[in-house]
């Protein structure tokens, strides 16, 4: 789903459709603001009495996950998450890592920056979440050889390296043995 999709659906609200680029560019003026952030859930759950803490990144990744794509695109960008424990739905599936590209969710959410309440902390306190894609598992592409043989060719490299220095040191065994 584009990001336009969700900005017409969440049009009815008064929620600004935002990435995490644009809240990190200026928050001073999306303090206390309510917005929407889509991204991708990564690195874990974190339960707590009554809220429930996780990352959302809305990078590159998010679509086509590093281990799915050629290149690198850019770098991770993302934010965390305050929910309280009953909008946390277990049936999003697990966050992404390195095998798993989690849950893809529409957070509308009141921006708290440099929190005062929060020890000074910024993050997304979510009012409701919406489910735009559940966890899947990463299509692994197979390692390249050619890069296998130069990572293979490096390794013997420096352990010859390694093997004839440590023949030429004065404290070597073998030095003293000749």
């Amino acid at each position: 789903m584009s990001r336009f999709l969700l900005a017409v659906i969440f049009a009815a609200t008064s929620h600004a459709t935002v990435s995490v680029s644009e809240l990190d560019a200026d928050p001073q003026i999306w303090k206390g603001r309510d917005v929407v952030v889509t991204g991708e859930v990564v690195g874990d759950y974190s339960p707590r009495s009554d809220v429930v803490w996780m990352q959302l990144n809305d990078d590159a990744y998010v679509i086509a996950p590093l281990a799915e794509r050629e290149t690198p695109s850019g770098v991770n960008s993302g934010i965390g998450v305050r929910i309280p424990a009953g909008l946390f739905d277990e049936t999003w599936g697990a966050p992404g890592g390195y095998d798993v590209r989690g849950p893809i969710l529409a957070v509308e959410a009141v921006f708290r920056y440099n929190s005062a309440d929060d020890q000074g902390d910024t993050f997304l306190d979510a009012t409701a979440i919406r489910l735009i894609e559940p966890a899947r598992p990463i299509e692994q592409r197979p390692a390249s050889a050619v890069r296998m043989l130069i990572g293979v060719g490096l390794t013997v490299g420096a352990a010859g390296l390694w093997w004839a220095r440590r023949r030429r040191s004065p404290t070597s065994r073998w030095h003293l043995r000749s």
